[in-house]
């Protein structure tokens, strides 16, 4: 009705009067205020999903036709929504729930807060050459390229093994509540994370065509070297695996094993201690490149599933026994790696203060001491952090760090023959002689071999991969031409 028109409208007695819009509103002062609390009302049970229906105002002479709608607003919320009315044949897309309560909200912030933490939206299209996506921005990178806080956990890492080793060399167990031994392992589960992350995103650097082959060439090229010149001089020296045994000649059976890091599979004994985990980073090596391939082509929470698959791997595998098959047992810490990588591909808005992430780190080496399986959620506590954290910008913590990864393989293959000539073949010097022998070869020893074996062996075998991938993609050619 138009403003101003006028209506028959019967009054209490029967009789019509002409009456217009503004006289009837001027007469109805509180039964419009009633109409706004009703509206307001209708509002609140849209926004929770309930059905709107429209709004009876008591008007004297006609309560039974003087109803108000819904606004425009209220009308396109409950469109959107799709909200029917209770009894209407089509339901809508939200049924209408009960009014929540304590436990109700409880629950939808968990699941809330699982849905946040697991989200990995698909990758974008990629380009020709690779299959990955071209142009990709890392938030987490700076100018360079580079990932300090990558540093900061892989030097907490070694330092974690570094200081274990040192505690129990001492014959120190515990730091009150804390097993040295599990910090030592806690590191060592820490470079399972950092290893598969990292190799990940090595593995989408290279080219699409015989990745998995220069990969493999790389990382020959990358871990053997040193760890045949660690046996070698270990077996020359007469160093034994921990300083404080004694030496024995392992056989050349157990030697060779060391040699190509397969003792896990022969069942031989390491040389030397940390030449324990080798071999399972060697392993994991050859599934990685399918892993990296599933992450790629797969969108959504597969990961995480993934990671929840490798813990029912592992377990089953502690289950049956099957020690040749004991690399298992380690595979939530390297797929956290790979979980990590995953929800690298979407960069959440939200941006944590840098100060979080060696927390994080240290909550994963707590978690360690209480046993290997919780050391699984440890590694899955990193690999969902990761992205979470704005990288570290104190440009000293970063120097420290830097270094310290740069060197970490040397440092962490090295360390022990450090400690067995600094305290056990200098056992009669002055201890302030044996710590300066510690500490200096601790720092020069790593610098020395990554100088002259590491890099020039890691430029090598990137030269060579790059060559024999180039011939495998010719002698393609050739095949499909001929």
């Amino acid at each position: 009705m138009r403003a101003g028109s006028g209506r028959d409208i019967p009054d209490t007695e029967g009789r019509s009067s002409k009456l217009s819009v503004p006289s009837i509103c001027a007469s109805m002062k509180p039964a419009r205020t009633t109409a706004n609390a009703g509206l307001a009302h209708a509002g609140c049970r849209a926004a929770r999903g309930e059905a709107i229906e429209t709004l009876a105002v008591p008007v004297p002479g006609r309560p039974e036709t003087n109803r108000v709608s819904p606004s425009g607003a209220q009308r396109a919320h409950a469109r959107r929504s799709r909200v029917r009315a209770p009894g209407s044949a089509v339901s809508g897309r939200f049924p209408s729930p009960a009014p929540p309560g304590p436990g109700h909200c409880t629950k939808r912030i968990g699941l809330a807060l699982l849905w946040v933490a697991v989200r990995i939206e698909p990758r974008p299209q990629g380009d020709g050459a690779s299959g990955i996506r071209s142009g990709r921005t890392f938030a987490l990178e700076d100018r360079s390229g580079h990932l300090a806080n990558l540093d900061v956990l892989r030097s907490c890492a070694v330092a974690a093994v570094y200081c274990g080793h040192l505690g129990l060399l001492w014959n120190v167990d515990r730091l009150g509540p804390l097993s040295l031994k599990a910090i030592s392992q806690g590191g060592v589960a820490l470079f399972f994370v950092h290893t598969s992350y990292v190799l990940m995103r090595s593995l989408e650097r290279l080219p699409a065509q015989n990745r998995a082959l220069r990969f493999y060439v790389r990382r020959a090229f990358r871990i053997y070297p040193l760890s045949i010149l660690v046996v070698v001089s270990v077996l020359a020296l007469g160093i034994p695996p921990f300083p404080t045994r004694p030496y024995l000649w392992p056989g050349w059976g157990d030697v060779l094993s060391n040699i190509a890091l397969i003792q896990n599979l022969t069942l031989s004994p390491s040389v030397i201690d940390p030449l324990w985990s080798l071999p399972y980073e060697v392993q994991m090596y050859l599934v990685l490149p399918a892993l990296f391939l599933s992450v790629v082509r797969r969108g959504g929470p597969a990961p995480l599933y993934l990671w929840i698959a490798s813990v029912v791997l592992a377990l089953a595998q502690e289950t049956i026994g099957a020690t040749r098959l004991d690399v298992i047992r380690y595979a939530p810490c390297f797929v956290a790696g790979v979980l990590a990588f995953a929800r690298e591909q979407r960069v959440p808005p939200l941006r944590w203060s840098w100060v979080g992430w060696p927390l994080v780190i240290l909550a994963a080496l707590g978690i360690r001491q209480f046993g290997l399986e919780a050391g699984w959620a440890g590694c899955l506590l990193l690999g969902l952090a990761v992205s979470r954290f704005r990288q570290v910008n104190v440009r000293w913590i970063n120097a420290v760090a830097a270094w310290i990864a740069r060197y970490s393989y040397g440092i962490y293959l090295a360390h022990l023959p450090v400690f067995w000539l600094a305290f056990v073949l200098l056992r009669g010097t002055p201890l302030a002689m044996q710590i300066a022998v510690c500490a200096a070869l601790s720092a020069l020893l790593p610098v020395a071999l990554y100088h002259w074996l590491e890099a020039p062996m890691i430029a090598r075998g990137a030269s060579f991969a790059a060559r024999v991938g180039a011939k495998r993609v010719a002698a393609a050619r050739s095949d499909v031409l001929s």
